[in-house]
C-alpha cells in the first residue's frame, strides 16, 4: 500500500501511516456518541448507546447498521467487505 497519509499519533508516539490512520479514525467514529461533540453534533455513531443492550439478533443488526451508517458518512476511504458481529454469551445467573 502506497502511503498517502502521514499524520500524528494521538498517543504522541510517532507518526501514522494510511492503515494506522484509518484504524484510529474508525475507532474514534465508533466510540464517539452522537451529539457529544460541541461543534459537530452529528459526528459519531449510535454504537455506544447499544453497548449495554442484550446481545440478540435485533441488537446485532442495530449495531451493524449504526456502524455502517456512521462509517460511510465519516470515513469514505474505508474499503467495505462483508462482516459479522459476534459477542460473548453471558452465563445465566443462578
Amino acid at each position: 500500500m502506497t502511503t498517502r497519509y502521514t499524520g500524528m499519533n494521538p498517543d504522541g508516539t510517532g507518526n501514522l501511516n494510511d492503515m494506522e490512520h484509518l484504524k484510529q479514525s474508525v475507532r474514534d467514529i465508533l466510540t464517539t456518541p452522537l451529539a457529544s461533540r460541541v461543534m459537530r453534533r452529528e459526528y459519531g455513531s449510535l454504537v455506544p448507546d447499544l453497548i449495554d443492550e442484550p446481545m440478540n439478533n435485533t441488537t446485532r443488526l442495530q449495531c451493524m447498521s449504526a456502524a455502517v451508517i456512521a462509517l460511510t458518512r465519516w470515513e469514505p476511504a474505508l474499503p467495505w467487505t462483508p462482516s459479522t458481529l459476534s459477542g460473548r454469551q453471558e452465563a445465566a445467573p443462578g
